[in-house]
């Protein structure tokens, strides 16, 4: 668990590398079950390192990356086509990440919580962020 707790710190650094090795440790640690798991019971008895903790981990790393691309528009906005394209291949990995959360956590709480109304899902269904499209 040691592993999650260090990738989530990662995803909130100011360096783009940091936050990118950590978002890719993390999507690697949500395709193990037992990871997942242990992630269901810690949620189910309010533990620390639980699905709100990730699921927040990847709202601030999606904004970072937001603000980051923004900036980087701004910046130069006549740039080669590769560099437009690194773009979009960056939006897109980054939108992945949220969404991979989201679908892990929503899956599993489907699973073990068939009642449940709290999911990350719907945290992000009532959240307001307020991040302008790209």
């Amino acid at each position: 668990m040691m592993d999650i707790r260090t990738s989530l710190n990662y995803m909130g650094s100011e360096k783009a590398t940091e936050r990118k090795r950590g978002s890719d440790r993390i999507m690697n640690l949500l395709n193990n079950q037992s990871v997942v798991a242990t992630l269901d019971h810690n949620s189910k008895l309010g533990e620390s390192l639980n699905w709100d903790l990730v699921f927040d981990h990847a709202r601030l790393y999606f904004l970072k990356e937001a603000n980051k691309l923004e900036e980087d528009e701004r910046k130069s906005r006549d740039v080669s086509q590769t560099v437009l394209s690194n773009r979009e291949t960056h939006k897109r990995h980054i939108a992945s990440f949220p969404k991979l959360v989201l679908r892990t956590s929503s899956l599993s709480f489907r699973s073990s919580q068939p009642t449940t109304s709290d999911t990350p899902l719907d945290k992000l269904r009532n959240a307001s962020l307020h991040v302008r499209p790209f």
